[in-house]
């Protein structure tokens, strides 16, 4: 028997990304704060369509903006207040997309990023 692989159902989702929401925890000490847990962990594929670099400020800053797409299975509860963790590094989420009859979700988000 000839073991087939769906490849149309697994696709190109290559990449493990790690979705968090902003969370109230007790510290320690038993004082409230306000951080960032993760809600799960899936695989994703991942493309970066642009990105720029703009001058911040007067002082001389720059910042540069990364836009990312993030292709996943189909999950209830996604959203803008959420984020996502790539390789160590934070994308806001800007849209949550279902598509193909909800099979999956195109997240759209974007990491900026400071430079003196």
């Amino acid at each position: 028997m000839i073991k087939r692989t769906d490849t149309r159902r697994r696709g190109n989702l290559t990449e493990l990304i790690e979705i968090q929401q902003e969370a109230t925890v007790l510290s320690p000490s038993g004082s409230p704060i306000t951080g960032w847990v993760k809600l799960c962990a899936v695989m994703a594929e991942v493309t970066f369509p642009d990105g720029r670099q703009f001058l911040a400020d007067q002082n001389g800053f720059f910042a540069g903006q990364t836009s990312a797409i993030f292709c996943v299975h189909y999950r209830e509860g996604i959203t803008q207040a959420m984020r996502i963790l790539y390789r160590g590094q934070s994308y806001e989420i800007t849209a949550v997309l279902p598509q193909d009859n909800r099979r999956r979700l195109e997240i759209l988000a974007k990491q900026v990023t400071l430079n003196g």
